[in-house]
């Protein structure tokens, strides 16, 4: 193991666990030096011995404005409140924006917390914008008929009311019950959904003919390496028809078990039949397991989002997730920042688990 992922992950350490995933030494490795596109970039700032500050960049392959780029992600952005102020998150990034111009990165993008620090040093200090048509919520769904979220399926109601019709019914299933699953067929073929433990040589991550602004490339070796290959526990399930592969959702729990977590999703041509048939599963499971809630994160307006509220989930609003900056440092992303079109983007193409 590379001297520099251990020291991270040391460093890293202390600033307390991440509620989601790991921070071990193990992570840092499959993340950076495991990475099949380009090993990741780590920056550590020191004073003699002792790391007091970090940067990181993930390389990823994208699908931008309909082409596929080698992109990257800012990450592991961490200073000693002891030397807070002192320019080390602006040079940490600056090094991750020159690494890449270096190495072929045609796109950098981040996944901070609106008002944070970090969100307006992105802003101030590295040349980013926030991306106007990304806008992330967190969602949430009681899966245990528990008292506390009877005031969240209220308001939730109370919020869809003049859209949806019978409120006390969604409000019943959203506080007391499940939905109902779609039937197990479309059109006269079975949709049979199954834990993946490997993909097809032939698996094909396009997902139809693009219409997104941004969608990170979902093919059999982002994958493998994100979910498959990953030292943290994820559930991936498929869902086929016949034999082909119609779409897969990613699900973990947090380290008490208490919740599940909905991590990553896409359909063929965003079926959303297909889409319900993986969450009605993956709600099944989950609730064997004896669960109690399951939290997702949905850009605003996409067909998921219309479906995950059908399946009650409630919206707890774009101020709750997170969003996103793009470095307008290249051609592509400036053009990508005045797109209006849509994003699929989930709570997997951030840092967060």
């Amino acid at each position: 193991m590379s001297p520099d992922v251990v020291q991270l992950a040391r460093f890293r350490a202390r600033f307390g666990e991440n509620r989601f995933r790991s921070i071990s030494p193990e992570y840092f490795e499959w993340k950076h030096r495991r990475n099949p596109y380009l090993p990741g970039y780590i920056y550590l700032e020191r004073r003699g011995e002792e790391v007091i500050g970090s940067a990181s960049i993930t390389p990823k392959k994208l699908l931008v404005l309909g082409q596929i780029v080698l992109g990257g992600e800012f990450c592991d952005a961490f200073t000693d409140a002891r030397h807070r102020r002192e320019g080390i998150f602006s040079r940490g990034m600056q090094a991750g924006i020159e690494y890449a111009a270096t190495h072929g990165i045609q796109m950098l993008y981040g996944t901070p917390s609106l008002g944070s620090a970090s969100y307006q040093g992105f802003l101030r200090k590295l040349g980013c914008e926030l991306c106007p048509s990304a806008r992330l919520h967190y969602m949430a769904k009681p899966l245990r008929p528990l008292k506390p979220f009877l005031k969240l399926g209220v308001k939730a109601v109370v919020k869809r009311r003049t859209r949806r019709s019978q409120p006390f019914r969604m409000l019943c299933r959203q506080v007391f019950g499940r939905t109902p699953c779609p039937p197990a067929q479309r059109d006269g073929e079975p949709l049979r959904i199954s834990v993946l433990d490997r993909l097809a040589e032939d698996f094909d991550g396009l997902w139809g003919p693009p219409r997104y602004a941004f969608c990170t490339l979902r093919d059999r070796t982002y994958l493998t390496w994100r979910f498959l290959d990953n030292p943290d526990d994820y559930l991936l399930l498929g869902a086929h028809e016949g034999r082909d592969f119609q779409g897969y959702l990613a699900v973990k729990l947090s380290p008490d078990g208490a919740t599940g977590v909905i991590c990553d999703y896409i359909t063929l041509h965003d079926n959303q039949l297909v889409f319900q048939g993986l969450l009605c599963e993956v709600e099944r499971m989950l609730i064997e397991r004896k669960v109690r809630q399951l939290v997702t994160y949905c850009m605003e307006g996409s067909p998921y989002f219309q479906t995950l509220e059908t399946h009650c989930f409630a919206d707890r609003g774009a101020e709750r997730g997170l969003c996103v900056v793009v470095h307008s440092g290249t051609d592509l992303a400036r053009r990508l920042l005045a797109s209006s079109q849509p994003w699929h983007f989930t709570l997997a193409d951030s840092d967060n688990i």
